[in-house]
């Protein structure tokens, strides 16, 4: 499996990701408007978006193509086989797969890092 193929299952991952968070987004607003109508005076809610250190650990999951919330054993699952397949050793006589398989290996492996982090502080539920 190529890099274009690698390409398009992260845009098809992000794509599910936005059309997800915006229903969540949809649906929290249709509960905040409810829960309004029938009591006016108490405090708002949190706004349904969760901040930037979400949006990283979000991407972080994109990246191992991976549901938000995936357990460690799932990330470290998904590192070791992406891995495999974009390694670069595996590109060494291609210099411009070279040097993409490392960017892309070096992105894998610092979101690997930052979810089992997240996981580990208990950040991800």
């Amino acid at each position: 499996m190529g890099i274009g193929r690698r390409l398009y299952d992260i845009v098809r991952a992000n794509v599910g990701y936005y059309t997800r968070l915006a229903s969540d987004r949809l649906h929290n607003q249709v509960e905040a408007d409810s829960k309004q109508a029938h009591t006016p005076f108490e405090d708002p809610e949190e706004p349904a978006y969760t901040g930037q250190k979400d949006e990283e650990i979000a991407k972080a999951y994109r990246l191992l193509e991976l549901p938000y919330g995936s357990d460690e054993r799932a990330v470290r699952t998904a590192h070791r086989r992406l891995l495999g397949r974009f390694h670069p050793d595996r590109f060494a006589n291609d210099e411009v797969g070279l040097k993409e398989a490392t960017r892309l290996s070096q992105e894998l492996t610092a979101a690997r890092d930052m979810l089992l982090r997240a996981l580990d502080s208990g950040a991800v539920r």
